[in-house]
């Protein structure tokens, strides 16, 4: 019996002893304010993979890392390769490809500079020879006035037709010389001038006064010509 009361006493001291707990009071879980047990997050399906593939302590693992490492030196290998390529081969010839390219453009102005300036000289070389055929036409043309007007000054004087025959033969030296510009002029002047003096020259002798007249007519036609060529 009194052993009994021993135990109770013992119990009541076990309950009312302060900071314990009793076993069926440590043994419940702990909750949270809310009351309800928080549960950890789960990894997403990438990380677990990642996990899985790259473990250390699995040989899969291991295998997959020391690949990945091979694999991330030779590819650095390669792109530091491509950029000494690149560096030492490529940029500097590419730098040499333009510098060659803008040489070549502007040579080709500088071309075209000294075409247009050819082409400019020989329109001006063409003008100055145009001119000068022109002034050496001119000159001809009056060489021949002058032999009309001596034959015409020796006709109308007595027994002066072999002076008018000599001037009347080299007014006809002379105009077969400068026939070939006169033709390019005027062709129907020339054939007129040609056949005029032809016929003078058939007058001269037999019909001294016919021949004058036609000499006027001849000299009218060259002062016309020596004119119209002045102004070319």
């Amino acid at each position: 019996m009194s052993e009994q009361v021993e135990d109770a006493k013992n119990q009541e001291e076990i309950l009312e002893t302060p900071g314990q707990e009793s076993p069926l009071t440590a043994a419940q879980p702990e909750e949270d304010s809310s009351g309800s047990q928080t549960e950890p997050s789960r990894p997403s399906f990438l990380k677990r993979g990642l996990q899985f593939l790259f473990n250390p302590e699995t040989r899969f693992g291991r295998a997959a890392r020391s690949v990945t490492r091979t694999l991330a030196l030779i590819v650095s290998f390669f792109a530091l390769g491509f950029l000494l390529a690149y560096l030492l081969l490529y940029r500097p010839a590419s730098l040499s490809l333009e510098d060659a390219l803008l040489k070549a453009e502007t040579l080709q102005g500088q071309l075209a500079n000294a075409e247009e300036s050819l082409q400019t000289t020989r329109q001006d070389l063409q003008q100055a020879q145009e001119r000068l055929s022109i002034q050496q036409s001119r000159i001809q043309v009056l060489s021949v006035l002058d032999h009309a007007q001596s034959a015409r000054l020796a006709l109308s004087a007595r027994n002066g037709s072999a002076t008018a025959q000599k001037s009347i033969t080299a007014a006809i030296q002379q105009l077969e010389q400068v026939l070939p510009n006169i033709k390019a002029f005027d062709p129907n002047l020339a054939s007129t001038l040609k056949a005029r003096l032809d016929l003078i020259s058939a007058e001269a002798a037999r019909d001294p006064k016919t021949a004058v007249a036609d000499l006027n007519i001849l000299i009218e036609a060259l002062q016309l010509l020596d004119q119209n060529l002045s102004q070319k």
